[in-house]
């Protein structure tokens, strides 16, 4: 019901529109003037400048990048509203805010900027013109080249050749992998090479037909049993069953049925749904003696944050990577941390495309969070990995040297001052990090919303014997038909 309300507020959004084109014209040729009037009201005496920015919860990094935003233009205000408290996530409380925020702006009265909520696919904001597209503001900016950052990152978002969602920071899956058990199971692979979900299953079979390893009691495929034995299977494998786009999926199909049998068996010591985290310290060096001694996994998944890159830079020898992991379509899978969208509701276009560019753009003196920021420096990633080629180096040499010294002596020196440390990076480090992210066929999960449907298929499939694979790819195939077509 909640699904059918959504749709139908978005359906009337194009009638409504109809009636008010000629105005929204005029905003969507001011935003593209370019951005040297942003700060000239200043100049002029004008009234302070305002844009509100509207997120479903409240995000740190965002109240960050405001700050550095309005310290650098004193003539602007910006109006962080959060809609909900993270007590309510998942809840009903996150529906009624998901009918909020549609309805606000089919009514005009939306925020300037929305932080992407995840509710929304790029077929709904392409086909309900709720939102600007600004791949046409990127290319028709002179301030802002494309080629300075990662554009199979922003290539991601587009459809039909149109991009509504703006991403500021983002983060990779990587994979490592048991060497002892590579080697078992005859398997040779290379640093940085793409692996899929299938690889990994064919792996653990080829070690278990080996019949030289007794895997002891405690093993499970994720390190530490992160997220039982379909983690892989839904984060990698499963948004290439459903087609956003054309509105069709494939659930009913042998592939996935084979998914689900092979995954089965898998040993787990995990509840459905339960998840373990891995945060803090080097996991790739937990991962490393836990499988020293004894094979208690085969496989750690890793994101890549400026904060643990040094965990690149030394492999432990019993273990085999990075791999990127990537799915059976060749689409590499990664999360953008803070995406933004501009409403048709913005009050000011212009310079909400200019606090968009502020976000990414490259900087001369970058800054680590609230530890290391003097006078002039900005902080724009918070420990993500930036879209800016420029700041990708300047950033991670920066991070890069603070987290060392913490690793050492887990304080900063008085007076630190990181042009008297040395670059942790060298420029070969960097090059094949910039070449790896460059080569890659990104892809957005467009499928977050049809999570609730399928969830609770697979839990009862994986945590009970009540289901049978075809049963279970029969009920995904027909509810997620259903709402695709809603």
């Amino acid at each position: 019901m909640k699904r059918k309300a959504l749709c139908f507020l978005m359906g009337m959004l194009v009638l409504l529109l109809t009636g008010c084109q000629s105005e929204q014209e005029d905003l969507y040729s001011q935003a593209l003037s370019g951005s040297s009037a942003v700060s000239s009201q200043a100049a002029s005496g004008e009234a302070k400048k305002e844009l509100t920015i509207l997120v479903s919860y409240d995000n740190t990094q965002l109240n960050g990048l405001a700050e550095e935003y309005q310290a650098a233009h004193p003539d602007v205000t910006i109006n962080i509203e959060v809609g909900l408290s993270a007590a309510s996530q998942g809840g009903e409380d996150w529906n009624d805010f998901i009918e909020r925020v549609t309805t606000e702006l089919l009514s005009g009265e939306g925020p300037d900027l929305l932080v992407d909520p995840g509710a929304f696919t790029k077929q709904d904001y392409l086909t309900s013109d709720l939102v600007y597209d600004l791949r046409e503001w990127m290319e028709n900016d002179p301030e802002f080249t494309l080629s300075d950052y990662y554009e199979n990152l922003f290539e991601a978002f587009t459809i039909e050749g149109r991009q509504f969602t703006f991403p500021l920071t983002y983060a990779i899956n990587l994979a490592y992998l048991n060497k002892d058990l590579c080697d078992l199971g005859g398997w040779d692979f290379s640093p940085w090479e793409h692996i899929t979900y299938g690889d990994v299953l064919d792996l653990y079979d080829a070690i278990l037909a080996s019949g030289q390893i007794s895997l002891p009691q405690e093993f499970t495929l994720e390190f530490m049993d992160q997220r039982g034995p379909e983690a892989l299977f839904k984060d990698i494998e499963i948004p290439s069953f459903i087609d956003s786009e054309t509105k069709t999926c494939t659930f009913d199909s042998d592939q996935f049925i084979q998914y689900l049998e092979r995954t089965k068996s898998i040993p787990s010591n995990r509840s459905p749904g339960e998840v373990v985290s891995l945060s803090g310290g080097n996991v790739l060096e937990l991962f490393s003696q836990s499988n020293s001694e004894a094979a208690t996994s085969l496989l750690m998944r890793d994101s890549p944050y400026l904060s643990n890159l040094l965990d690149l830079t030394s492999i432990p020898e019993n273990c085999a990577g990075p791999f990127v992991l990537s799915s059976t379509s060749g689409d590499t899978a990664f999360f953008a941390d803070l995406t933004m969208v501009v409403p048709k509701s913005c009050t000011d276009p212009e310079l909400a495309w200019d606090f968009l560019k502020f976000c990414v753009s490259p900087v001369e003196v970058p800054a680590y969070a609230t530890a290391y920021h003097p006078e002039g420096s900005v902080d724009l990633v918070w420990g993500s990995l930036p879209m800016s080629r420029e700041n990708m180096e300047r950033y991670s040499q920066l991070y890069g040297k603070i987290e060392r010294i913490y690793r050492e002596s887990s304080t900063l020196p008085a007076g630190f001052d990181p042009a008297s440390f040395d670059d942790p990076f060298s420029q070969e480090f960097l090059e094949k990090f910039d070449q790896a992210v460059s080569s890659l066929n990104f892809a957005v999960n467009d499928i977050a919303p049809m999570e609730s449907i399928y969830n609770p298929i697979l839990k009862t499939y994986y945590g009970t014997n009540t289901l049978s694979a075809q049963e279970c790819a029969r009920q995904i195939q027909d509810r997620v038909e259903i709402w695709l077509n809603e």
